[in-house]
């Protein structure tokens, strides 16, 4: 577990530094309730059993956790519901619906500009792999997985950045 515990830290110390350069540029301290810091594509022991989530994150009854959508469309924060059913899972995200490198050849860098209008962020070549199409409706996915997740918001981005 020693991995999984390193990546938790990882993002909470990148998540600080992110606060703390807004807070420098905005002039203020944030105020933030809840921190959600989940793994996903992992194993873990659970109840004497290994638990294998691949594109999958904890939902366990009243943990709170984030599904991805993609650049354009946001993410929902989300309540886990405890369905054992899926072994207290949910998807991770909507998932990608064809491969990066069929992405690349199928779509051009109008496309992706057209795509993400109203979003600021690093619309580059470099990136083009990203765009919105070549994922899964996220919609559709939080549809088929009401079962094991409530939804608290889902969030609309207004700057996304890739590095």
């Amino acid at each position: 577990e020693f991995g999984l515990d390193y990546a938790l830290l990882n993002r909470m110390e990148m998540a600080y530094k992110v606060v703390e350069a807004l807070e420098k540029v905005l002039g203020k301290n944030l105020k933030y309730e809840l921190w959600i810091n989940k793994n996903h594509n992992h194993a873990v022991y659970e109840k004497g059993y290994f638990i294998h989530r691949k594109g999958a994150t904890p939902a366990k009854k009243g943990e709170k956790g984030v599904i991805p959508g993609n650049m354009r469309d946001g993410s929902f924060l989300v309540e886990g519901k405890g369905n054992s059913k899926f072994l207290n899972s949910s998807s991770h995200g909507a998932g990608r619906s064809m491969s990066r490198k069929d992405a690349r050849k199928k779509f051009t860098m109008p496309q992706f500009k057209n795509s993400m209008k109203g979003i600021k962020g690093n619309i580059s070549k470099n990136i083009l792999d990203e765009i919105p199409m070549a994922y899964k409706d996220i919609f559709k996915v939080m549809e088929a997985q009401k079962s094991s997740v409530k939804v608290i918001k889902h969030i609309k981005p207004i700057i996304n950045w890739k590095g």
